[in-house]
């Protein structure tokens, strides 16, 4: 799957574009001295200059972010890529273990392998992000949200809501997800 940015980035640009230019005009007066501002005569022209400041800061965050988000991205696709194939590989095994005349040493080979696959998805389910941060914790911080009891069952400790980040004034886009939604709402085929 591939990851895109550019809808983060065209509203911004064109924003910041349109504030730097204003923003050299007026400092290129101001320097010059073709224009002399002074906070009592030029308010507005002092205004302009902070908030296209402010804005460029803004920007540059929202820059800084949507950057992050698609590496965060990137990650979680690669993530629920080794899951889909854990589940594929899962899906064979019963097929092939459904056979009435499979040896006892046969049947434990497919116990055995199942194990090992229900091992990599939990890994996978603590995997983390570039920062540390759990890929399917939620904004829990939890380090590993999947631990295996001693029962061999799998309880989640993580957080239900996922995080978000920021990436235009009026989009917040998901860093993470809760293990919750990803690996407890399985529904069955059957």
């Amino acid at each position: 799957m591939t990851i895109s940015t550019d809808r983060f980035f065209n509203n911004n640009s064109e924003l910041f574009n349109k504030l730097n230019s204003e923003l050299k005009s007026l400092q290129a007066q101001a320097g010059s001295g073709n224009a002399e501002i002074k906070l009592g005569k030029n308010i507005n022209d002092v205004a302009k200059l902070n908030a296209a400041e402010e804005k460029k800061s803004e920007i540059n965050q929202f820059l800084n972010n949507a950057k992050r988000v698609q590496t965060d991205l990137e990650i979680l696709d690669v993530a629920l890529e080794r899951v889909q194939n854990l589940l594929i590989r899962l899906q064979e095994l019963a097929v092939e273990s459904a056979n009435d005349v499979l040896l006892p040493e046969e049947r434990a080979r497919f116990s055995s392998e199942v194990a090992m696959i229900k091992s990599e998805l939990v890994e996978v389910g603590n995997q983390k992000d570039n920062f540390g941060n759990s890929l399917f914790g939620g904004i829990s911080g939890t380090d590993k949200p999947f631990e295996v009891g001693s029962n061999g069952h799998v309880k989640y400790n993580g957080s239900s809501l996922a995080k978000e980040i920021q990436v235009t004034s009026g989009l917040a886009v998901k860093q993470n997800f809760s293990g919750i939604d990803v690996f407890d709402n399985v529904k069955s085929s059957q």
